[in-house]
């Protein structure tokens, strides 16, 4: 099982957050790598499914993201299903005026041999994905020490 965290403290309201995580038009200009993406559902509702094409050089992985759980403005927990077997969880908590968003991913490959690789590929990925958000919604300035 491949366990990856990461996080970013976000100067923006939780609407605004909210707005952005969850539409799936914008989801492709923070989210790094998606080469296609399409919704089946009412996406963020219960039970909705993203399907996600994600292309790293000549790596593609498709899977889809099924809402399991979902509380505007605290949480998300997806399903993954496909490429990647395992859940995503989106969580956000109030910190010094702004919002910290959390994104964890706990996955099995259904093919052995690349889960180094993809696992180097999902960090940088996410690390990428969570500073292009914060210039996406950020409108106050917030401190961050470390």
């Amino acid at each position: 099982m491949i366990e990856i965290g990461r996080c970013i403290l976000l100067g923006a309201d939780i609407d605004t957050i909210y707005e952005v995580l969850t539409d799936p038009a914008q989801i492709p200009t923070w989210f790094e790598n998606i080469e296609g993406l399409s919704v089946i559902g009412d996406f963020p509702q219960i039970d909705s499914t993203v399907h996600v094409i994600f292309k790293y050089g000549d790596v593609i992985l498709n899977y889809s993201m099924t809402m399991l759980e979902f509380v505007n403005g605290e949480y998300a927990v997806f399903q993954l299903d496909g490429d990647l077997i395992g859940t995503q969880r989106w969580t956000t908590t109030p910190e010094r005026g702004g919002y910290r968003l959390s994104i964890d991913y706990e996955y099995d490959l259904p093919v052995r041999g690349l889960d180094k690789f993809v696992e180097r590929i999902t960090r940088e990925t996410l690390d990428k994905s969570l500073k292009n958000l914060k210039a996406l919604v950020e409108t106050e300035r917030v401190e961050a020490y470390f």
